[in-house]
């Protein structure tokens, strides 16, 4: 039949219109825009530099992602400005699922509030889509403090009054912010430094310029093997498999106030509902694995998978959190 009509159209038939006709019955089965996307490969903008936790954390993930999408998945860097520029450019791009972001804690629920009269809104202007990965973060020294343990380096703080420098990947983050907690919690003398990455911390956390860092327990894997850097406790609830030897912040008697990261997939405002269900399902599906699972356990991480309306909540009662930290100390740039 279908040859037959091929052969001998009705008389102002359009070819374009008949083969609509013959195959709409089909193509309604499929939810709408499932078949169209992704149509082209897709774009990941990182909002830092190469080599740190945000840019792994895709990686790790990123033969899957391609596998299951069918299309290559393009890692785009934009870093600069805490992540900002990366984020404010992902913002700005068309909301059709092709370009996407990953943006660390403070990106989303804590820069809005550091600088004053502030109007970019993170939770406004992005959709969020999945969080994909939560970070234990690992309190270190180095070597050259000759402390094993939290109690060691903090009686000895404690007795000579000696200032412990608080390296941090840069102003706004979590380890920053943990930084001023830890120092109101414990009544130790600790300062502040900021740097302009993860990479330079860590250098600076070698070089002794500072004693503490907070991290990734990936980040540091091959320092702490290398006897440079000490881990000192881990703020989890259970001890990570990936360094078994090191204690919870319970278990090392640090006060409960190191926060953790976690990275968040988000999008464009306005993306359409059937292409971001497509996104979310197969982000959830990846992380999902026993593969992602084992893969981001050997770095000290873990996946997470958290969507819809449950995701926004959190991110709402976290930024409340932060806000009234930073206006609370003081943090806004130009008090």
């Amino acid at each position: 039949m279908l040859s037959t009509l091929a052969r001998r159209p009705r008389r102002g038939a359009k070819g374009p219109v008949l083969a609509c006709l013959l195959l709409g019955p089909w193509l309604a089965l499929a939810p709408p825009g499932a078949q169209a996307f992704p149509d082209k490969p897709m774009r990941i903008i990182i909002p830092y530099t190469p080599g740190g936790p945000v840019d792994l954390t895709v990686r790790l993930i990123q033969p899957q992602l391609e596998a299951a999408f069918g299309k290559p998945l393009v890692v785009e860097y934009k870093s600069g400005a805490g992540g900002a520029i990366g984020v404010q450019s992902a913002a700005a791009a068309k909301p059709d699922g092709y370009t996407l972001v990953v943006a660390a804690t403070n990106n989303i629920v804590i820069d809005p509030f550091l600088k004053k009269g502030e109007t970019f809104d993170p939770l406004r202007e992005l959709q969020p889509l999945i969080k994909v990965a939560e970070i234990p973060a690992v309190l270190f020294t180095n070597r050259q403090q000759d402390a094993k343990n939290w109690e060691a380096l903090r009686a000895g703080a404690a007795r000579t009054g000696r200032v412990l420098n608080f390296g941090s990947p840069g102003v706004g983050t979590t380890p920053h912010l943990s930084s001023i907690l830890l120092a109101k919690a414990t009544g130790l003398p600790i300062t502040h430094v900021a740097y302009r990455g993860a990479q330079p911390a860590v250098q600076a956390l070698m070089a002794n310029e500072v004693q503490l860092f907070m991290g990734a327990a990936g980040l540091l894997a091959g320092q702490v093997q290398g006897g440079q850097v000490v881990p000192l406790a881990v703020s989890a609830p259970e001890r990570l498999a990936v360094m078994p030897d090191v204690p919870t912040v319970k278990e090392a008697g640090i006060p409960d106030v190191l926060a953790n990261n976690w990275l968040l997939l988000a999008a464009p405002k306005g993306l359409p509902r059937d292409v971001a269900e497509r996104i979310e399902r197969v982000f959830g599906e990846v992380l999902g694995s026993e593969e992602s699972r084992s893969r981001y356990a050997a770095q000290g991480m873990v996946p997470s998978g958290r969507t819809g309306a449950p995701l926004l909540a959190d991110l709402r009662a976290e930024a409340g959190k932060w806000r009234i930290l930073i206006r609370g100390e003081g943090l806004e740039e130009g008090q």
